[in-house]
């Protein structure tokens, strides 16, 4: 869509107009859940960021204000939506283990599986703004100059959070890397 067709889709939106829902949804949906998806790592958490982005905007039909491409209001809700879903996750208190006799193979591939599994839950327990640079970071794959202006802050900035995050992980992961080194070797 170009920038006419979106003011006049936005016009009809805000005349309920039901067509025009569905024309932003079918345009602008699956796109929006790729990102979702990218970001937050989880396909059914990212389907719910999503709806309810999609329900706000016919909800607030009647007043949204989109003084650009609806594409980019669209990509920066989504974005926003998914920082606020992984800052307000929280890991369960309790995690019971069950201990298996499986063959050395599947038990290698499970060593594998956990270490990952750690390695996401430790990034759910970095402070905020050391997880948002993390993943901007690595898997976003942006660079310190690039997370800088996106974020609004100082290279500087950029540099602690990062350091911050790698000390976490080099504390938290140490007794983890060393036992899933001896199982790969």
């Amino acid at each position: 869509m170009n920038t006419d067709n979106d003011e006049l889709v936005l016009r009809l939106l805000a005349r309920d107009d039901e067509k025009a829902m569905t024309l932003l949804y079918q345009q602008y949906h699956t796109l929006l859940l790729e990102k979702a998806s990218h970001f937050i790592q989880d396909e059914d958490a990212a389907q719910d960021v999503v709806q309810e982005l999609w329900i706000t905007v016919w909800t607030k039909r009647h007043t949204l204000q989109i003084r650009k491409p609806v594409i980019a209001y669209l990509q920066r809700a989504i974005y926003n939506r998914s920082v606020n879903y992984l800052k307000s996750r929280k890991l369960p208190d309790n995690l019971d283990y069950i201990v298996l006799d499986v063959p050395p193979d599947i038990e290698k591939d499970l060593a594998e599986k956990e270490l990952k599994w750690r390695f996401r839950a430790i990034q759910k327990q970095l402070p905020y703004k050391a997880r948002l640079t993390f993943l901007l970071s690595r898997e976003c794959k942006m660079s310190y100059k690039e997370i800088a202006a996106h974020l609004q802050v100082s290279q500087k900035a950029v540099e602690k959070n990062i350091s911050i995050a790698l000390k976490m992980f080099r504390k938290l992961l140490k007794v983890s890397i060393i036992w899933f080194y001896f199982w790969k070797n």
